[in-house]
């Protein structure tokens, strides 16, 4: 319960420091990626503290991939 705590404050921490800034220079695209990544972020960073299990992104590559390597093998053997 602690470290989601700690999470959502750095989390808060961060929005205010970062995105004063970024409203005060009107750098709106900015903004919002910023949004999106520290949501994105704090979000894992919560999952991970209660154990939720979150795929490798290298699996997901691999699935992609998997075909075509064997298709490459099957044509070079």
């Amino acid at each position: 319960m602690w470290n989601i705590i700690g999470i959502l404050f750095v989390s808060a921490c961060i929005f205010i420091i970062e995105a004063l800034l970024l409203l005060k220079h009107k750098l709106w695209k900015d903004f919002t990626v910023f949004i999106i990544f520290l949501f994105l972020g704090t979000g894992l960073s919560i999952a991970r503290c209660i154990n939720f299990p979150i795929p490798n992104p290298i699996e997901l590559l691999t699935w992609i991939y998997q075909p075509l390597s064997e298709a490459v093998n099957k044509i070079f053997q």
